[in-house]
Parts: C-alpha cells; sequence; structure tokens
C-alpha cells in the first residue's frame, strides 16, 4: 500500500486497468466513509490530509 501527493494540473482520472481498479477525486471536506482509525489506509489518509 502506498499513498502519494501530488499537484493536480486538471483533467479526467484514467486508471490503467492493470495496475488499479478504480480511481476518484474526493476533497478533503468530502471523504467517503473512512476506513478504521487503526489501519494502515487510514494513517496514509490522515498523513495525506495533514499536507493539504
Amino acid at each position: 500500500m502506498a499513498a502519494f501527493l501530488a499537484d493536480y494540473a486538471g483533467g479526467t482520472i484514467t486508471p490503467d486497468p492493470q495496475e488499479i481498479e478504480a480511481a476518484q477525486w474526493f476533497s478533503r471536506n468530502a471523504l467517503p466513509l473512512l476506513p478504521d482509525p487503526v489501519s494502515i489506509s487510514r494513517h496514509l489518509i490522515d498523513a495525506a490530509c495533514q499536507h493539504l
């Protein structure tokens, strides 16, 4: 599992189906239901949100 921070230049997300099943953009104030706070994925999300 990995997380990345980048500046969004615009355009449509086009995920490579060989690498990822789905991709979406979410604003910080409109995140979907988040994983449990003790999970690795939640730690990555929280760390990324602190940089915004």
